[in-house]
């Protein structure tokens, strides 16, 4: 997101990002950003502007141990 962010206010192209695992001996992981990257993050923010506009919420998970963090988790559609 901060790679479309970059590049919608600077109009500038961004190649490559940067992970940093602090936890793991700030371990740096290069990810070269390509069309399917972009593609995918704007189903991504479609949906999230579904959630926003229309109220439409995602189907519960069918594994339980994945709602304990869930934001959705006490209003969820079971």
């Amino acid at each position: 997101m901060y790679s479309l962010m970059i590049k919608d206010n600077y109009n500038i192209e961004v190649k490559k990002a940067f992970i940093v695992y602090i936890r793991s001996k700030s371990k740096l992981i290069e990810i070269e950003i390509k069309d399917e990257i972009y593609n995918d993050l704007q189903i991504i923010l479609n949906e999230i502007i579904n959630i926003i506009q229309k109220g439409y919420f995602p189907k519960r998970t069918k594994y339980k141990s994945r709602c304990r963090d869930c934001t959705y988790r006490n209003i969820c559609i079971k």
